[in-house]
């Protein structure tokens, strides 16, 4: 059912993707990637529904997992709240979203940091060092956030160091990451400021309707 929490805080947890197994034996093989992190502080997902009043997170990370030779870093998502990736069949329904409202509350000092490239592969993304909405993988359901009253600030969105011959991973939304599939809602009372991104939207990837 339906989960609140009140008056709390959650503080320096850290949240971390697997790294990328080896290469096998034949010729031209290559590492694994490294593992997908999501939700370094607090994660809704799979159709559930969460609501945080007066609840500080601070200092929280989530980390992708580190490539191995051959391989990408893993992503990282929400370093802070990850609000998203609804389950699949057959219970319950598929197209069930997560739905999260944040209230009155505090999201500083998170961090979404990509894995490491291994060598000749690229770094992992980061999106969203606050807070991340969406869903990492093409499924149903339409994620929503609603964030009243709530400051989002301090927080970093950095995509993961390259491997040798590879590229850097994006980093983005350091404040707030929307993705374009989902539903994100805030009130003129909620403050976006000084959270930063290594690749764009240093408060804020993609976009916030104002109710």
């Amino acid at each position: 059912g339906p989960v609140t929490v009140t008056d709390s805080a959650i503080l320096l947890n850290a949240a971390r993707g697997g790294p990328g197994g080896a290469a096998g034996s034949g010729a031209g093989t290559v590492g694994g990637d490294g593992g997908l992190t999501r939700g370094g502080g607090f994660a809704n997902e799979r159709g559930g529904e969460a609501t945080l009043i007066r609840t500080a997170i601070i200092g929280n990370r989530a980390t992708g997992g580190a490539g191995a030779p051959g391989g990408n870093g893993g992503d990282a998502f929400g370093g802070g709240v990850f609000n998203g990736r609804p389950t699949g069949a057959p219970f319950p329904s598929p197209d069930q979203p997560a739905v999260l409202a944040i209230i009155g509350s505090v999201i500083a000092a998170d961090q979404a940091i990509g894995g490491a490239g291994g060598a000749g592969g690229n770094g992992g993304g980061a999106f969203g060092g606050g807070i991340f909405n969406g869903n990492p993988v093409p499924v149903a359901g339409t994620p929503s956030v609603l964030i009243l009253g709530t400051t989002v600030t301090f927080n970093t969105a950095t995509g993961g160091a390259a491997g040798a011959g590879g590229g850097v991973g994006p980093g983005q939304g350091g404040g707030v990451y929307n993705q374009a599939s989902a539903d994100a809602y805030a009130d003129a009372a909620t403050k976006l400021k000084w959270n930063d991104a290594s690749t764009n939207g240093d408060d804020l990837f993609g976009f916030l309707l104002v109710v």
